[in-house]
């Protein structure tokens, strides 16, 4: 079922090397209606934009961060057992220090910030400190 298929729209897939979403398709195991639905959601992409992105951010990442970082010093980071001694104690004064607005906490999963709108590292994105710091170098 070929036809439902412009050529120029399958001359587009073909060059993102993505003619694969045509399989069902091609081989009439799809309704009319769900034949119109994909075709349709196929002509919105923009492909050569799609594999433009994907080329920028995970075949050729940008190095561009500040090479100033550098692991931490020897003796700094605790042992899992050393975590565990103090954990209860820390959890009290964080939630006594909180409770008192005297400081705030940020969470951040690991990885690039891409989702911010950030090309490098979360630990490096400015959130806003009058310093401007980012968390890499407050810690």
């Amino acid at each position: 079922m070929t036809g439902s298929v412009s050529e120029l729209l399958r001359a587009k897939l073909v060059a993102a090397k993505q003619e694969h979403v045509l399989k069902f398709l091609d081989e009439g195991e799809l309704s009319k209606s769900e034949e119109e639905a994909l075709v349709s959601q196929l002509e919105t992409f923009d492909y050569e934009m799609i594999n433009g992105l994907f080329k920028s951010t995970v075949l050729e990442p940008k190095t561009d961060v500040d090479e100033t970082i550098s692991p931490m010093p020897e003796g700094v980071a605790m042992t899992i057992e050393d975590v565990k001694k103090h954990k209860r104690a820390w959890e009290e004064a964080g939630c006594a220090l909180i409770a008192e607005g005297a400081i705030a906490f940020i969470t951040l999963s690991g990885g690039q910030g891409t989702r911010l709108g950030y090309d490098g590292p979360k630990g490096m994105y400015d959130i806003g400190l009058p310093s401007h710091k980012s968390l890499f170098r407050l810690y």
